[in-house]
């Protein structure tokens, strides 16, 4: 009962944030834009080409491949291999359905990037850097031990701050659709990860 509790807790916040952003989106940019160009100052050649290589981790590709290794490596965790895919089916496919129903056009790309032509709110990677290495996080933490689950652990929270941060610092989204794509993939990992082995 307490992850239903969870995730409707989680999906009444992602509906907030989703009404502010298609009914008050100055609200939400009285935040996103003073961050943007604090984060400026820090869009140099080396951290754009590091969070190039970062960012794509969450792409499409990179979900795909990463996924399908876990899916492997979790085929003797049947339940666990069933949640995880749908954790990270329903993530993308809501997201992309709500990118659509909203339609917030990105920020301005920098300079040396092609226009990015989909739209901004949730961002896609969050969302799949949550459901994705969230849910690892997650499944790490119950099936290993000791210093592998620290590591495990500690690897993909990194990660999916990493992922949110480089969504940033590309100039390729605000920060209240990294925000929202993280509370969405955390949605979908409340809904579906089973919560006792």
């Amino acid at each position: 009962m307490n992850r239903f509790k969870g995730a409707i807790f989680l999906g009444l916040v992602f509906a907030l944030l989703t009404f502010i952003a298609w009914q008050l989106p100055e609200l939400l940019r009285s935040v996103d834009i003073p961050l943007a160009r604090a984060l400026a100052q820090f869009q140099t050649l080396p951290s754009i080409q590091f969070f190039l290589v970062v960012t794509a981790l969450a792409g499409t590709l990179g979900t795909v491949l990463i996924g399908a290794g876990a899916v492997y490596f979790l085929r003797n965790h049947q339940r666990y291999a069933r949640s995880f895919i749908y954790v990270l089916l329903g993530s993308a496919v809501s997201a992309n359905l709500i990118k659509v129903l909203i339609a917030r056009v990105r920020p301005e790309p920098l300079q040396w990037f092609d226009p990015l032509l989909t739209f901004s709110f949730p961002s896609g990677h969050a969302t799949a850097a949550m459901a994705l290495f969230g849910s690892l996080a997650f499944i790490s933490a119950r099936l290993t031990e000791g210093r592998m689950r620290t590591f495990l652990v500690g690897l993909s929270v990194l990660l999916v701050f990493l992922i949110g941060l480089s969504r940033l610092m590309l100039g390729a989204h605000f920060f209240s659709d990294v925000v929202a794509g993280y509370v969405l993939g955390l949605f979908w990992m409340y809904l579906c990860l089973p919560k006792k082995n």
